[in-house]
């Protein structure tokens, strides 16, 4: 987020507060309440938009038994356990809209590495609900 004014990054924690503050809400109130399509709520998931050719990264802090699925239904890769920050990254050959789904432990998550990622459009379950540990997700 270097490239970000003041304003810009307080928008987008506010952002992503609210967005995390109501899918615990939700989640919270009407357990058991999931349709078909929703995903497991013992994983953190998040959508992003891809082009063709072009990858997705983000990091986290002290993963343990860190598993990344990079789309619906691909299946999470090997468990991942590393000291400082770890970077996750996925190439994408076609364009389209994925489901990342988290699952593990870290102490920090960064979906952000350097500026805002467009690609990232909606969060879907609170970082909670997947990744334990989590005493902080900023940008």
């Amino acid at each position: 987020m270097k490239n970000l004014s003041l304003v810009s990054r307080h928008v987008y924690l506010k952002r992503l507060k609210a967005a995390l503050a109501f899918s615990a809400l939700i989640l919270f109130i009407l357990p058991g309440s999931a349709s078909a399509d929703s995903p497991p709520p013992d994983t953190f998931n998040f959508k992003i938009s891809m082009n063709a050719g072009s990858s997705f990264s983000f990091q986290v802090y002290n993963p343990e038994d860190l598993e990344v699925e990079w789309e619906k239904g691909a299946g999470f890769n090997a468990p991942e356990t590393g000291s400082g920050w770890n970077t996750f990254s996925k190439y994408y050959t076609e364009a389209g809209e994925y489901i990342v789904r988290v699952r593990g432990r870290a102490e920090h998550i960064k979906l952000f590495d350097i500026g805002p990622s467009p690609e990232l459009i909606d969060i879907l379950t609170p970082v909670t609900a997947g990744v334990e540990g989590i005493i902080s997700a900023e940008a």
